[in-house]
């Protein structure tokens, strides 16, 4: 079940700033002294979506106790609001892995492709890129763009006002909503190396972006509906 999504924006899509929220909020739950700064950062395997913290290694020295007693306390407070977006395991010596699971990255995959983020233009600074840098980027997207008006007289998709000349700067997708990003076993369609390492690079981007154009408000904010 897809959660509303008229009101999303970067810092409420990003998964990054979710998890750093997240551990803090169960980091605070134990009654320790709280920390401001949470590591956090994705995996060097680019194939699935998963993040890894050393912050038991970290608290270790200021608790006094060590990191896998740190990391199952934490994970303890984790488990009621990351149960349904996320798979934690404890790796050795005390490091927290996330592996967001197959229905939380359709959701996540569903609001990127249905709400186009705000970008405030106060905030917007032209590139200077030279133009053997830019072409390729201009490239990438009419290629972009004839592919989907393809899909679209194909009727494998349909787009809103397709039309060129009342094209708005970003399409919307009409249909199918919801996109069928999983199979009827519930496993994400997406499976080919460069369709996981797109799906890397859009977590990468939106990660990156949001310390720019919003931070997240709302611990209790969750990919997936309840």
């Amino acid at each position: 079940m897809v959660t509303n999504t008229d009101d999303w924006g970067w810092a409420e899509i990003a998964v990054k700033s979710l998890l750093q929220q997240r551990l803090r909020s169960a980091i605070a739950r134990t009654g320790l002294p709280p920390i401001d700064d949470i590591p956090l950062n994705r995996s060097k395997n680019c194939q699935q979506a998963i993040y890894v913290s050393a912050i038991a290694l970290k608290l270790a020295p200021v608790w006094q106790q060590p990191p896998q007693a740190i990391a199952l306390q934490v994970v303890e407070n984790l488990k009621a609001p990351c149960s349904k977006d996320f798979i934690i395991e404890i790796l050795p010596p005390g490091i927290l892995q996330f592996e967001l699971a197959d229905a939380a990255l359709a959701i996540w995959l569903q609001r990127l492709a249905q709400n186009p983020l705000p970008v405030p233009e106060s905030q917007i600074i032209p590139p200077a890129l030279p133009a053997d840098e830019l072409f390729p980027i201009q490239y990438s997207h009419a290629r972009c763009c004839s592919l989907l008006r393809m899909a679209h007289r194909e009727k494998l998709i349909s787009i809103a006002h397709p039309d060129v000349s009342a094209t708005p700067a970003i399409w919307q997708l009409a249909a199918p909503n919801p996109i069928p990003w999983l199979n009827s076993s519930g496993r994400l369609r997406l499976l080919h190396p460069a369709e996981r390492g797109l799906i890397s690079q859009q977590l990468t981007v939106v990660d990156s972006l949001v310390p720019i154009f919003g931070e997240k408000n709302g611990e209790n904010q969750s990919i997936i509906s309840n």
